[in-house]
């Protein structure tokens, strides 16, 4: 069987596209949910040369407090900020135990 020339570009077209569906996961990554304001935030102490990895972990879970103690800041996501009785100030300071 000769396919003919005209025929080889569209065909290569299509197993182009259907190759990259099958090797590209097309899944979206699941988010942490913020459970409850009583279950303590999930602490990421990070350096500030790891600053570009605050927004993935907080856009991935909701319920974390990234903490970068050399320049004494905390990042969270408003609704974890927005908990009562949340105590920032002792994650600042590097204070993780109650």
């Amino acid at each position: 069987m000769i396919i003919s020339k005209e025929l080889i570009f569209p065909i290569f077209a299509l197993l182009l596209v259907f190759s990259v569906f099958f090797f590209v996961d097309l899944k979206k990554t699941e988010t942490v949910k913020l459970l409850d304001c009583l279950t303590a935030p999930d602490v990421y102490f990070l350096k500030p040369s790891e600053i570009s990895s605050i927004q993935p972990i907080l856009k991935s879970n909701e319920n974390a407090l990234v903490v970068i103690p050399e320049t004494n800041e905390v990042r969270a996501n408003t609704k974890l900020l927005e908990c009562p009785g949340i105590d920032l100030e002792k994650y600042i300071w590097g204070v993780t135990n109650g």
